[in-house]
């Protein structure tokens, strides 16, 4: 059973701590500085906010587009991958002139001496 049925509270709570360790020595400098610890709170919070917000901005069209390029383009890679492996599997069974037993009777030999 375990502590499993508590995954839904403890991962917010974690994620809470690791960002309250993380920002806190930003808050300690705006102390420094003489502003009260909830003006210094309210600042990096808004300040990674702001952050976390732009970043989004600044990655989310481009990856949308990319996303919707491939989605277009998936059945013209599907031809063209099908058509490569096509084209080495056929290279390749031409090269080949043993059988697959041929091949692998050296580890049989070897397998039987083992025993």
């Amino acid at each position: 059973m375990g502590i499993s049925f508590l995954q839904p509270l403890l991962i917010p709570v974690a994620v809470a701590a690791i960002l309250a360790f993380l920002l806190e020595p930003l808050v300690r400098f705006f102390i420094r500085l003489r502003l009260s610890r909830l003006l210094s709170i309210l600042i990096v919070y808004i300040a990674a906010t702001g952050l976390l917000v732009g970043l989004l901005v600044y990655i989310l069209p481009p990856a949308y587009r990319q996303g919707t390029t491939l989605v277009k383009n998936f059945p013209q890679y599907l031809q063209k991958t099908e058509a490569l492996s096509i084209r080495r599997s056929i290279t390749s069974n031409t090269s080949r002139k043993s059988s697959f037993s041929e091949r692998t009777a050296p580890f049989k030999r070897q397998a039987t001496k083992c025993r």
